[in-house]
């Protein structure tokens, strides 16, 4: 539990467990250790104050989870439960779909964009730990924030396909976030407690590489690629700063999609533009009127001529394609969603102000 303190370990103890018994326990193994019992029932010894009394009292309490029941055991826990702390923040690397698997070569189509995305920091998705407790199995509980991130360099750095410009630090862009549940057992496997959402929302707040207009009847943000039903699991090092051998399965409800629209040129986004055409009237979702309403056309300033299309009907696409309805969002027992899972992979970074 190193950098978690005495006040999470203590949080961790109902107070039907009984404070004295469990302080006593403990207190018991400290002194058996160093050969420091007290000869008289003194009650709770005092800890020592020094100039470095919490980081002492982190490593005294490092091995120590709340006891199974009453047998007065303390499970230790393993070495990625025991760096795992609120604050730390990790960074989807890698991310590989793996559904839709229909038709054949969607897949590879979702992640040629999505891979060099990732790789040059223009998609960037991030998790963050809030807060740990740890359970009387010795499970810790972790309540965590994810969704869209965007760090410190500028839209026009990370823009090129391939560069060799690196963020220093990320912070999440305000509006895409959401939070739950989760778990890590001794195994260190990582695991959604219940199902999630998660935010897809490629560039800043101010430049996004996908577009919509969002529908606040159906939880659609702006600009925004949602996931929802989310269940994920991965697994920690012991240095607490990967996490490896990733999975996710979620869904993307069919009313959503119809008013997402993706750039079509993706990865390569110097034609880039978002000029809604207010004169267009009676547009509608998964329809091509929809991205021209809201999203636009070329500038002209580039190559393309003025007003040529740069988005596509992301609902209108997977519909013509076709991809299946493959799980159900509205839990109707009729499937109005497309399922979407894959592989991750999350190294840790730094966060402004965390």
């Amino acid at each position: 539990m190193r950098g978690r303190g005495w006040r999470t370990f203590f949080d961790a103890y109902p107070p039907t467990l009984g404070w004295t018994a469990v302080l006593g326990v403990v207190m018991g193994v400290a002194c058996e250790k160093t050969g420091d019992c007290p000869t008289q029932d003194s009650g709770v010894p005092e800890v020592a104050e020094t100039g470095t009394d919490e980081a002492t009292r982190d490593a005294e309490v490092a091995d120590i989870a709340v006891p199974d029941g009453d047998a007065g055991e303390l499970p230790r826990l393993a070495a990625c439960q025991q760096c795992i702390a609120p604050g730390m923040c990790f960074r989807f690397q890698e991310i590989e779909v793996t559904e839709p698997s229909e038709p054949e070569g969607l897949p590879v189509f979702l992640n040629n964009i999505w891979t060099p995305d990732i790789a040059a920091y223009r998609l960037n998705i991030m998790l963050c730990v809030d807060e740990v407790a740890v359970t009387p199995g010795g499970t810790l509980a972790l309540k965590v924030t994810a969704g869209a991130a965007w760090h410190d360099l500028t839209i026009e750095q990370v823009l090129p396909v391939q560069h060799s410009n690196q963020p220093s630090w990320f912070q999440f862009v305000e509006g895409f976030t959401t939070t739950f549940q989760a778990e890590v057992g001794s195994d260190c496997i990582f695991r959604t407690v219940g199902p999630a959402d998660l935010w897809f929302h490629p560039g800043p707040v101010d430049h996004a590489l996908v577009c919509s207009a969002g529908d606040p009847n159906i939880g659609l943000p702006v600009d925004t690629i949602p996931i929802e039903k989310l269940v994920a699991q991965g697994r920690f090092d012991d240095t607490c700063t990967l996490i490896s051998d990733g999975k996710l399965d979620g869904c993307i409800a069919d009313a959503a999609a119809c008013q997402i629209c993706s750039f079509m040129l993706a990865p390569d986004y110097k034609e880039w533009n978002k000029e809604p055409d207010t004169t267009i009237t009676g547009a509608k979702p998964c329809e091509s009127t929809y991205c021209n309403r809201y999203c636009g056309y070329a500038s002209g300033d580039v190559s393309l001529s003025k007003g040529s299309p740069i988005w596509v009907n992301f609902g209108g696409f997977v519909q013509g394609i076709p991809v299946p309805l493959a799980c159900d969002t509205d839990g109707d027992g009729t499937n109005d969603g497309y399922k979407l899972a894959g592989n991750w992979e999350a190294g840790r970074v730094t966060v402004q102000g965390r």
